[in-house]
């Protein structure tokens, strides 16, 4: 690709391209909702479109496994912790935690633990 076709250099080298860059029709004030009908298929093909279809391809192949483990079907086998996540009752960081008093200063919250 030449750059030359896109604009011009100046005399010290500098590039210029030949017209102003322009905003999708998202983003102009007024709305304008025929060009924004125009610009949509640009947006979506190609690239969004293999996107998308990348993503449904790994809801497909891939998820099922994480379908299994939601429906414990798999039970406890190949699985590092022989619990489930919703099998804990509360969180396990604060089981043993007493808290004395809590109060927030200037955004931070600060806590009074015993001892």
């Amino acid at each position: 690709m030449d750059d030359l076709s896109f604009g011009k250099r100046n005399k010290r080298g500098a590039w210029a391209p030949d017209g102003w860059i322009e905003t999708a029709p998202v983003f102009t004030l007024p709305p304008k909702p025929v060009a924004f009908l125009k610009w949509l298929p640009h947006y979506f093909l190609p690239r969004n479109v293999l996107f998308a279809a990348s993503a449904v391809a790994y809801w497909h192949l891939i998820v099922p496994e994480l379908r299994l483990y939601i429906l414990r079907t798999q039970e406890n086998r190949f699985k590092h912790n022989g619990k489930f996540p919703g099998d804990n009752k509360g969180l396990p960081v604060c089981k043993n935690l007493n808290v004395y008093a809590a109060r927030v200063e200037n955004g931070t919250v600060l806590v009074e633990l015993p001892g």
